[in-house]
């Protein structure tokens, strides 16, 4: 059976403000009731869970267990080389 999430516009915005903020991040698509989001697109800092409109950091026992899972938070410092400039 197929699984349908949805959520509002305006709580999807407020979770990834939320995720962000206010910095630059990448946005991926898990599955389709979840998107990872952080400042390096490989090891993300969150997942937002579009069926229960909630963020939940990557290293919370509420994770997914996948790959996610496993991967910590990373901070977005340019020590590190994950700060990528917006061009807008």
């Amino acid at each position: 059976m197929a699984n349908i999430a949805f959520a509002s516009v305006g709580k999807l915005i407020e979770l990834l403000n939320t995720a962000t903020a206010g910095e630059d991040a990448f946005v991926r698509v898990v599955n389709s009731n979840r998107l990872a989001i952080g400042c390096d697109p490989f090891h993300p800092a969150y997942l937002i869970d579009i069926a229960r409109e909630i963020l939940v950091p990557c290293n919370s026992v509420e994770a997914p267990m996948s790959l996610e899972t496993s991967m910590r938070p990373s901070a977005c410092s340019a020590e590190n080389g994950s700060v990528r400039a917006s061009g807008d």
